[in-house]
């Protein structure tokens, strides 16, 4: 049994963390994808119950997609967005919401992923 696994807030803490940082460092190759790797990451290394892996790596998705996008030039990215959600005919906060949320399920569908292997790994 792992130390991160001793308590759930602990577990949760660090699934947070792990997929944070793995997810942060995936997304910087510049392929949006990658941060299901970062959840499954967090779910091999912490190994606890599905439901905590689950809400803390979709926090973690909107944290890493917020860091990346603080991180971008303000104006270019105000322009960008505005002309994609006039493309797509909706506005730009939703356009932002949905950045958000698929990130975040990303990364949760990738902890999934991961408490699902993680018992077959074991044996």
């Amino acid at each position: 049994m792992s130390a991160l696994n001793n308590n759930q807030y602990v577990a949760f803490l660090s699934a947070l963390v792990i997929a944070v940082v793995a997810g942060f460092l995936l997304l910087l190759t510049g392929i949006w994808y990658l941060l299901t790797l970062g959840g499954f990451v967090a779910a091999l290394i912490v190994r606890k119950r599905t439901l905590t892996l689950f809400i803390s790596t979709f926090i973690s998705g909107i944290l890493v997609s917020l860091i990346y996008v603080i991180m971008l030039p303000i104006p270019a990215t105000d322009a960008v967005v505005d002309e994609v959600a006039t493309i797509a005919g909706i506005s730009a906060l939703i356009l932002w919401t949905l950045l958000f949320l698929v990130s975040a399920l990303l990364a949760s569908a990738g902890a999934l992923i991961g408490s699902a292997i993680a018992p077959m790994l074991e044996k």
